[in-house]
């Protein structure tokens, strides 16, 4: 099979239109029913929302509390229409920082997680996320672990990168596997 993959020439929310149209065909020519994104405040998604049909849609934030304690990130106008509209939320802790952040914070050392998301940002911060969430997605029940999904994360706000992932939990982090890379910053980008 010969496909081609889209390099941006830098990363950041400059690139989330065209990741999120990028993204959307080649599920589409998959046949994948999942597309998973990471979104803080919810804008992105919102945008995603007008483009990919919301029931495809799942969108993995932060835990409870990230910014104000016992509040989701997402809030407000922008969570009432994902919930309407029938976007799935997810909100939950990192999976590769979560604990081991407040261990390194109390300890300082290098912890096997935290490792794992700074070998990935080798790749790119979008990578990272892309990881990071569809692990996340699968943990919650959000998307089946036995089936391909679109996941597109980025590099600080927006999107800039997109991969077709076949899913894991964590607790199976190896069986997590990239299928195709849709979209990538050109080289490693920093935030």
């Amino acid at each position: 099979m010969e496909k081609t993959i889209e390099y941006f020439d830098s990363s950041g929310p400059n690139n989330t239109e065209r990741t999120l149209e990028l993204a959307r065909l080649r599920a589409d020519e998959l046949g994948i029913d999942h597309l998973v994104l990471s979104s803080s405040t919810g804008r992105t998604a919102v945008r995603a929302m007008e483009l990919i049909q919301p029931e495809r849609l799942v969108v993995v934030s932060s835990m409870y509390g990230m910014r104000e304690p016992g509040r989701p990130r997402i809030t407000g106008d922008n969570r009432t229409r994902l919930e309407e509209a029938g976007v799935r939320l997810v909100f939950q802790t990192h999976v590769l920082s979560g604990i081991e952040r407040a261990i390194n914070n109390k300890f300082q050392g290098l912890y096997p997680a935290l490792l794992v998301a700074e070998v990935l940002r080798i790749f790119g911060q979008g990578w990272k996320v892309c990881f990071e969430i569809t692990m996340m997605a699968a943990d919650s029940g959000a998307i089946p672990a036995d089936k391909e999904v679109v996941a597109m994360g980025g590099t600080g706000k927006g999107l800039d990168t997109a991969l077709v992932m076949s899913p894991a939990h964590s607790n199976t982090l190896f069986d997590l596997s990239v299928r195709e890379i849709i979209c990538t910053p050109r080289g490693k980008q920093h935030e």
